[in-house]
C-alpha cells in the first residue's frame, strides 16, 4: 500500500474527506426547508420541500442514471411545485451554499492529505454525487483541502459510477496509470472498497466517520422528530471525530459520551432553558453534584438560545441539607446509599453528631463504643433508626441541627437564594427532597417560591408538586414516556453521566472568603484516572457542535423517544468494549467524607452463579448500585450461557404457571355455573 509503486493517492468526498453536521444526509433537506420558508414565504412547508426534493433525485435517477445533476434535480422539481425560473435558481444556491455551511473536514483527513502530497504523489477526489465538477471544486476550496493540482472527478459529469466501477476505468485512463499506481480511500464498502479491488485498484476501507451504532439509533428518529434527531446524530458525530482519545478505552468513552450522554444531557437542559424563559424565570440555580456538567452545557447552549437567564451553581447535597432538619420526610436521606461495608460511625457522621454526644441515647438501643467501626447488620440498622428517632435522641441533637442551619442559611443568603428574584433549581431527580427542604427554607422566610425543574420525576406527593417539572417523565401528572430503563438502572446511568469533579458535599464553613463547601475527597483521583477529562471534553464537543434554532430548542421533548432507544442500546445490550470501560467506572457510593469508591460492573464469580441457581433468580447485585447487564457481559461465557439457561426456564415456567392459574379459574367458574 505504501510501496513506491504509488503515484495517485485518490480520495472519496463525502464521508470520507468532508461530512456533515445532520446525519443522515437526507434531513437536511427539512432544515433546508425552513431556511426557505423564512426566506422567500413559498406555498409549501418545509417537510413538503423535503419530500419533493428527495423525490426529484429518486426520479431523475431513474431517468438519467448517474448524469443526473443537481440542475436536473431542480428542473424536476420547479415543474413539480411550479417554481419561477427565478426562484429555481435562487434556491439552487441556497442548497449549494447551505452544503458548504453543514459540511465540515474529518479531522484525519488533512493529515493524510499531507503526507501524501509530502511524498511527492497527486490527489485526486473521486465522488458518486450529483454536484458537478465545479460546484464540488469550489466546495472542497472552501474547506481548505483542494490543492490547484489535485483532480476532481464526479459521476454526473461522466455518466458512469463508483459502483460500477467504470469512474475508476474513466480516472486510469484520462490520469494514464496502472490500478496499481492508484491507492484509494472511502467509507463505502461497496463502491470504495469492492468496486475499487474488483477494478484491481489498492483501496483502503475508511469508515471513521460512517455513523455508529448510537448515531444510526438516532438517525432512524429523524422523520418522527423534523429532523431533530439528525442534529443530534451530526452533533455526535462531530464530537467523536474531534475529541482525540488514543486507546480502546478511551475511544469506547467517547462514543457513548457523545452517542448517549450527550444527547440526554444536552436536550435536557434545553429543556430547561426553553422552560425557565416561559416561566419567566431570571435565574436557574444547578445543584451540586449532577448539575456541574448541566450547567456548563447551559452555558454553552444559552448563547445559542438566544436565552437571558442567570445561570449559578449551588452547593447542595441530602447530607448538608437534611441534617439541618428534623422533619420524617427529610431524613430518609439517612438511609440512602448504606452498603454492608457500612458503620455507625459512618452514621454518625452523616449527622454531623459525634458518639461522645449521644452515647447514652445510643447505649439504650445497645449500641456502645466496640460498635463504632463495625459494619451494621440490618438488625443494628432497624434499631440505629429506632434510636435515631426517639425524642432523646432529637432533643440531644438540636442543637447540632440549629448550628448547621445557621451556617446553611448563611451560605444561602450569600448566594442570592432568598432575594425576590424569579428562580428556579435544577436537579437529576427523581424524588426531589432537595427542592422539598429548600422550598421549606424559603417558606419560613417568606421568599418567593422556587420552581424545581429535573430529568423525571416519580411519583411523591407533596405541596410543591405545581411548581415541579419533569423533562423525560412526571409520573405525578402522569407525562412522557416514564422510565425509560428498569430497576435502578435510569438512576445509576444518569448519575454517571452527571458526575462532577469533586466529592459530596458533606456541609459548609465559615472562612476568610465566606461560608464554603465542605467537600468529600478521593474521588478525583479515581475518575482522572478512569478518563473523566476526556468524557466532559466530549460532551463539551457536543455541546459546541449541535447546530440547533429556535424551532428545534421549543420542541426538543420530541427528543426523548430516541434517547430512550440509544440509553437501552447501552445499558441494556452493552458491547464488550463498553461493559469493560463503563463497568470500570468509580461510583462514589460514600456520603460526604466516607470514602468508599466501588466499580459499576464486576465480573460475576461462580458463587453467585451457585446462588443464582439456587434461588432461581434473575438479578445478581453485588452492592446497592450494580449494572448487572455490564457485569453478565464481562463474565465467563460458561456463566452467560447458564444465566440465559436458567432466565429462560424461569420465564417459561412463570408464562406455564399463568397459564394452569387461567385454566383453573375457568373450571371452577363452569362448575360454579352449573
Amino acid at each position: 500500500m505504501t510501496g513506491s509503486h504509488i503515484r495517485i493517492e485518490g480520495f472519496d468526498v463525502f464521508d470520507t474527506v468532508l461530512t456533515r453536521i445532520i446525519s443522515p444526509p437526507q434531513a437536511a433537506f427539512v432544515h433546508l426547508g425552513r431556511r426557505l420558508t423564512e426566506k422567500y414565504d413559498p406555498e409549501f412547508s418545509p417537510e413538503f420541500f423535503a419530500a419533493q426534493r428527495r423525490l426529484a433525485e429518486v426520479r431523475c435517477m431513474q431517468n438519467l442514471g448517474h448524469s443526473t445533476s443537481i440542475y436536473d434535480i431542480y428542473d424536476e422539481l420547479a415543474s413539480t411545485l411550479l417554481l419561477s425560473d427565478e426562484l429555481r435558481s435562487k434556491i439552487l444556491v441556497d442548497e449549494v451554499d447551505y452544503e458548504k455551511e453543514i459540511t465540515y473536514v474529518v479531522p484525519e483527513v488533512r493529515s493524510l492529505l499531507a503526507e501524501a502530497r509530502q511524498k511527492g504523489r497527486k490527489v485526486v477526489f473521486i465522488s458518486d454525487m450529483y454536484l458537478a465538477e465545479p460546484l464540488l471544486r469550489d466546495l472542497l476550496t472552501h474547506h481548505n483541502v483542494l490543492a490547484e493540482q489535485d483532480s476532481v472527478y464526479v459521476s454526473c459529469d461522466h455518466g458512469v459510477s463508483k459502483s460500477s466501477g467504470e469512474l475508476y476505468s474513466y480516472v486510469l485512463d484520462k490520469e494514464g496509470i496502472k490500478p496499481s499506481q492508484l491507492l484509494f480511500r472511502g467509507n463505502n464498502p461497496h463502491a470504495d472498497v469492492f468496486s475499487a479491488r474488483r477494478s484491481r485498484i489498492v483501496a483502503v476501507h475508511h469508515a471513521v466517520a460512517n455513523p455508529n451504532r448510537f448515531e444510526q439509533a438516532l438517525e432512524r428518529h429523524s422523520g418522527r422528530t423534523g429532523g431533530l434527531a439528525a442534529l443530534f446524530a451530526g452533533a455526535s458525530r462531530k464530537a467523536r471525530l474531534t475529541v482525540s482519545a488514543d486507546s480502546p478505552h478511551r475511544e469506547c468513552l467517547r462514543e457513548v459520551a457523545a452517542g448517549v450522554a450527550a444527547p440526554m444531557l444536552v436536550s435536557f437542559v434545553i429543556w430547561v432553558l426553553r422552560k425557565a424563559e416561559q416561566l419567566g424565570l431570571t435565574r436557574l440555580y444547578f445543584l451540586s453534584r449532577d448539575g456541574q456538567i448541566l450547567l456548563e452545557i447551559a452555558n454553552r447552549m444559552k448563547d445559542k438560545l438566544s436565552v437571558n437567564i442567570e445561570c449559578r451553581y449551588l452547593y447542595a447535597s441530602r447530607l448538608s441539607w437534611n441534617r439541618c432538619t428534623d422533619t420524617d420526610e427529610t431524613q430518609e436521606w439517612l438511609w440512602h446509599d448504606v452498603e454492608k461495608s457500612t458503620t455507625l460511625k459512618d452514621m454518625l457522621t452523616r449527622l454531623s453528631v459525634s458518639f461522645a454526644d449521644v452515647c447514652e441515647e445510643l447505649a439504650a438501643h445497645g449500641f456502645n463504643a466496640g460498635c463504632l467501626d463495625v459494619p451494621l447488620t440490618d438488625r443494628k440498622l432497624k434499631d440505629l433508626r429506632d434510636c435515631l428517632s426517639s425524642d432523646q435522641f432529637r432533643l440531644k441533637s438540636a442543637e447540632i441541627r440549629a448550628e448547621n442551619r445557621s451556617i446553611l442559611d448563611a451560605y444561602l443568603h450569600q448566594e442570592g437564594v432568598f432575594d425576590s428574584a424569579c428562580k428556579g433549581i435544577v436537579d437529576i431527580g427523581w424524588i426531589g427532597t432537595l427542592h422539598e427542604t429548600l422550598s421549606g427554607f424559603l417558606e419560613k422566610e417568606n421568599a418567593p417560591p422556587v420552581h424545581g425543574f429535573f430529568y423525571g420525576l416519580k411519583k411523591y406527593d407533596t405541596k410543591w408538586k405545581d411548581l415541579r417539572h419533569g423533562f423525560h417523565f412526571d409520573l405525578n401528572r402522569r407525562l412522557g414516556p416514564q422510565n425509560p430503563l428498569a430497576f435502578n438502572g435510569l438512576l445509576v446511568v444518569s448519575e454517571v453521566f452527571c458526575a462532577a469533579d469533586h466529592g459530596t458535599v458533606y456541609g459548609f464553613e465559615k472562612t476568610g472568603d465566606g461560608i464554603c463547601p465542605q467537600l468529600g475527597e478521593g474521588w478525583t483521583d479515581h475518575a482522572e484516572a478512569w478518563g473523566f477529562s476526556l468524557y466532559r471534553e466530549t460532551m463539551m464537543a457536543f455541546a459546541d457542535a449541535l447546530n440547533v434554532g429556535k424551532w428545534d430548542s421549543e420542541r426538543v421533548a420530541v427528543m426523548r423517544d430516541p434517547i430512550d432507544e440509544v440509553m437501552r442500546l447501552f445499558w441494556s445490550s452493552p458491547s464488550l468494549t463498553e461493559a469493560q470501560a463503563w463497568g470500570s467506572f468509580p461510583w462514589d457510593a460514600g456520603q460526604g467524607s466516607e470514602n468508599a469508591i466501588i466499580q459499576l460492573a464486576e465480573p460475576v464469580a461462580f458463587p453467585q452463579l451457585t446462588s443464582l441457581l439456587l434461588l432461581r433468580t434473575t438479578t445478581i447485585q453485588k452492592h446497592n448500585i450494580s449494572w448487572f447487564e455490564g457485569s453478565m457481559r464481562i463474565s465467563p461465557y460458561y456463566i452467560q450461557s447458564v444465566f440465559r439457561g436458567v432466565y429462560f426456564w424461569n420465564r417459561t415456567m412463570q408464562k406455564l404457571y399463568r397459564i394452569a392459574k387461567r385454566v383453573t379459574i375457568k373450571i371452577r367458574a363452569s362448575r360454579i355455573s352449573r
